[in-house]
């Protein structure tokens, strides 16, 4: 698998696209796989999040938008930023065979019917970490749970 982290180390996510091991599969497989792998099918949330998925992409690409009115992510996330194609969604399909794909060459999404066959992108949420190294320059007792419970909440609000 070909992994592409966010572009700084707060990012919570990562978009990734499975290895030329895996066949093109419909929209409903290949969310089937995210889940199964990763945590789904890749939602875009802005217009940076939608540059650095068209950036790792070559060919047409199901990602995690499909008709529910195109109200939600396959997560269930609601859908807040969209990049249609002119004249897109033309709502062509049924409620439950009506997907998105994101072309690369276009840089936009178009609507098609799910039991097509493409390659897919994944994310995963990467829980965020820190890791600091502190020194004490105090007479506190660190053993103490009141000192314990001051020093939590200090650091919680790094």
């Amino acid at each position: 698998d070909v992994c592409c982290p966010g572009s700084d180390a707060s990012s919570y996510d990562s978009f990734l696209i499975p290895g030329n091991h895996l066949p093109p599969m419909t929209w409903d497989e290949a969310r089937n796989y995210c889940r199964s792998s990763f945590t789904d099918l890749a939602s875009v949330r802005n217009i940076s999040e939608h540059n650095e998925i068209l950036s790792l992409l070559s060919a047409n690409t199901w990602f995690g938008l499909y008709r529910h009115p195109w109200s939600r992510w396959s997560d269930l996330t609601p859908t807040n930023f969209t990049n249609w194609n002119y004249g897109q969604p033309d709502n062509s399909g049924s409620t439950i065979s009506s997907c998105a794909l994101v072309s690369p060459a276009s840089g936009t999404w178009f609507e098609a019917n799910c039991g097509e066959t493409h390659y897919f992108i994944c994310q995963d949420f990467r829980s965020r970490r820190k890791r600091l190294n502190l020194k004490f320059q105090s007479e506190a007792d660190l053993t103490d749970p009141s000192t314990q419970q001051q020093l939590l909440e200090q650091v919680q609000r790094l």
